[in-house]
């Protein structure tokens, strides 16, 4: 069924047609212009990263570990609810849900459209090269979800440089884990290749003891394996022009753990992810063209008898154009064609959603830029929530020494109902509203660099006011059945501060990272309910943090990591006899580094929860104490051979 009415559809795709053929016909002329500024080529193939992002705190995030669970967990911003070790995991940012989330892969939001969110125990950071976190409200940007946050996984931009490039990795550990993995790059100076693949497998069998059921016992029926491929397929059409193609498959099987009090529960969880993209972009008169269609197709297999499909078509154009020596405006538009199947769904569900937008960057002086966003979406025959956001730079302070920035923005969010929400028979409510926020952020970041030292340390406090947010309970016939009741408030701040000490050949770093989060319920869930009024929502840590020292010296690198997370409410009144305690977690790890002149090798030792707490992510399931992991990584390095 097509749930998108013809008018609205007609008005949209009129519009979008306009904006395609606009940007054809600039491309066109830039290759007549006699003279033209062309700009900066980005690091991000096809999407700049901050160049509309005036206000924003974005960082960039070193790939470790197996998942993007590993990989952010040191964020303390960030709070994943993990069903277990390399279980299913979904994550809380700044002090919001699971599906508050926008998790972009190329640009297009790749959550399940069935339930809103992703599960980041099944994205393997192996086949990702560049991983980013925005914080807070970004819908103008990245459209529906974008509330607390986004995480963006893109490839790095093709340099077709000669020659070829590969790197074999293996790892050994505790609990029967063992993961291999293999990346090759090529290119004869037209065409880059790049492929990657790896298998991993966990047999979870730790032990521990429980003080709930004041036994030790072993885990059993946890074990986890999964691999992965991703190919792609750079073309230099000439200098001005690229191609790129790229296809990633995953696959993930898993019993899911168990409690602590039901060991030998042995259901299982089996996930088939399989992405597609294609992408063209063109250097035009004063900025760049750029045009992709991609697919996303997600298969879930729960207990070998309920599977849910879902699938969907993402076409994107934007032109991002320089306008004198100051400005500069970004526009386009896009449109994803949903489908999905399982037995609670209507029969050939489809879905089809539109929207247009636009961005404004403008440099008022060399220490002062600002940009405006704006985003509309259609879905479902409604209009979402018009979506703009205003963002500054302001440098207060800039000296041989010191540099001093001002952050603000303002922006509105908003996040469409999901398949289920919409749909799910029985239950689902197809007069759901889409949830509205509102967010305001200012932060400071002084940075001092002198001689052997470097100390950046930011600054961040935010607000943001959620009304419309979705909630599932029980109707008046006992279905379970989703209604726009909550309206939640969250306020908070953010410190980081990171120390860099180089002398000759030695670098120190130290670095510290600390979340303060009140995600507060300002409504109750009915006329009868008092108790959840003005509580913090569950699984949101109040307080996290975390801290860092490392050491560089003579191809040796030694770490020391702490992260504590906060105590945890899982009941709606806050009580704090139900709740999940606080833990401070401790790592370990040393690495040595091997050269010659075409390869170079690097073995690293972990140690992982050094003290051996027993601690807890969820209620009643238990996580690994201490444990161990050896990682052998050698890359070779031929720049011509050819």
């Amino acid at each position: 069924m097509d749930v998108v009415h013809p008018n609205i559809l007609f008005r949209l795709m009129k519009i979008f047609c306009c904006v395609i053929v606009f940007a054809c016909l600039s491309s066109a002329y830039g290759q007549k212009a006699d003279t033209a500024i062309y700009l900066k080529t980005v690091e991000v193939y096809g999407m700049p990263l901050d160049r509309y992002a005036a206000g924003s705190k974005i960082e960039k995030i070193q790939a470790e570990g197996t998942t993007l669970t590993q990989s952010l967990g040191g964020l303390s911003p960030l709070y994943f609810k993990s069903y277990g070790n390399s279980q299913l995991s979904t994550i809380a940012f700044r002090g919001t849900s699971s599906s508050h989330t926008a998790v972009l892969w190329n640009g297009i939001n790749i959550n399940a459209p069935t339930l809103g969110q992703s599960d980041f125990s099944t994205l393997p950071s192996f086949l990702f090269e560049d991983i980013s976190v925005q914080y807070g409200t970004a819908s103008s940007l990245y459209g529906s979800g974008a509330l607390g946050g986004s995480i963006l996984l893109n490839q790095t931009t093709p340099r077709f440089e000669k020659g070829m490039k590969v790197q074999l990795q293996q790892n050994a550990g505790s609990f029967g884990r063992y993961f291999t993995g293999g990346k090759i790059n090529y290119s004869n100076g037209k065409w880059e290749l790049r492929s990657k693949l790896f298998y991993h497998k966990l047999e979870n069998n730790f032990s521990y003891y429980a003080p709930s059921i004041a036994r030790s016992q072993t885990q059993q029926n946890a074990s986890v394996k999964n691999y992965g491929i991703d190919q792609q397929a750079h073309l230099k059409i000439s200098e001005k022009q690229r191609l790129s193609l790229e296809g990633m498959y995953t696959y993930n099987l898993r019993y899911i753990q168990p409690a602590v009090t039901n060991n030998d529960s042995q259901q299982t969880l089996e996930d088939k992810n399989a992405r597609f993209n294609a992408g063209y972009q063109q250097d035009v008169n004063g900025g760049t063209l750029y045009t992709a269609i991609g697919y996303v197709w997600n298969n879930q297999l729960y207990n070998v008898s309920s599977r849910t499909r879902s699938s969907q078509i993402n076409i994107l154009c934007n032109v991002d154009k320089q306008i004198g020596s100051a400005s500069s405006i970004r526009y386009g538009g896009n449109a994803a064609f949903i489908f999905a199947n399982a037995d609670n769904y209507p029969e050939n569900l489809r879905q089809s959603r539109y929207d247009l937008f636009a961005s404004v960057r403008h440099r008022f002086t060399s220490y002062w830029n600002v940009n405006i966003n704006l985003r509309q979406s259609v879905y479902a025959k409604k209009y979402a929530p018009f979506a703009p956001s205003v963002g500054s730079d302001l440098t207060l302070v800039t000296t041989s020494d010191h540099k001093l920035l001002l952050r603000l923005q303002g922006s509105r969010g908003y996040r469409v109902p999901t398949l289920n929400d919409l749909y799910w028979n029985p239950g689902g409510n197809p007069n759901l509203k889409p949830e509205d926020s509102y967010q305001a952020e200012e932060g400071l970041n002084w940075t001092y660099q002198k001689g052997k030292h470097r100390l950046e340390t930011d600054l961040t406090h935010y607000n943001t006011w959620v009304d419309q947010w979705i909630i599932w309970l029980p109707n008046d016939n006992g279905v379970w059945s989703p209604s726009n009741l909550q309206k939640v408030n969250v306020q908070g701040a953010e410190i980081s501060s990171r120390y860099t000490l180089s002398i000759q050949k030695t670098i120190v770093k130290v670095g510290v990272n600390y979340s303060y989060v009140r995600s507060i319920n300002k409504k109750g869930l009915n006329e009868f309910d008092h108790a959840s009024i003005n509580k913090q929502l569950p699984y949101v840590p109040v307080h996290a943090g975390n801290a860092v020292v490392k050491l560089l010296t003579h191809n040796w690198t030694a770490e020391v990591r702490a992260g504590y997370t906060g105590l945890r409410y899982i009941t709606t009144d806050d009580d704090v006899n139900q709740a999940v305690k606080a833990y401070i977690l401790t790592d370990a790890f040393i690495t040595k580094q091997f050269d010659t002149k075409q390869m170079s090798f690097a073995l690293r030792a972990e140690a992982n929860n050094i003290f051996n707490l027993y601690y807890e992510n969820l209620k009643n399931i238990a996580m690994p104490g201490r444990n161990f992991l050896i990682t052998l990584t050698i890359n070779f390095n031929t720049k011509s051979i050819l």
